[in-house]
């Protein structure tokens, strides 16, 4: 979404009432989320924030040592598990 429109924070906070499911992966190369041009640390907090309830998903083919990598995802996301 952040690739092809922009403003992804509005777009999803405009539709958080009819969005069950976020899919994350870094971009370009849909790599660790927490690699790349998008912010997810602050999509998150700010979604979560404005009352979104629904699942996160990621994938992504990793660059990194998978289990660090798992590690940081965790640190990154686990503020706004319920």
């Amino acid at each position: 979404m952040e690739v092809m429109e922009g403003d992804c924070i509005r777009t999803i906070i405009e539709n958080k009432d009819i969005i069950d499911h976020l899919h994350c992966a870094g971009n370009p190369g849909r790599h660790e989320p927490y690699i790349g041009e998008i912010n997810y640390p602050e999509i998150i907090r700010m979604v979560s924030e404005a009352g979104f309830q629904g699942n996160v998903g990621i994938e992504y083919a990793p660059v990194e040592n998978t289990r660090e990598g798992l590690e940081k995802l965790y640190k990154m996301f686990q503020p706004y598990m319920n």
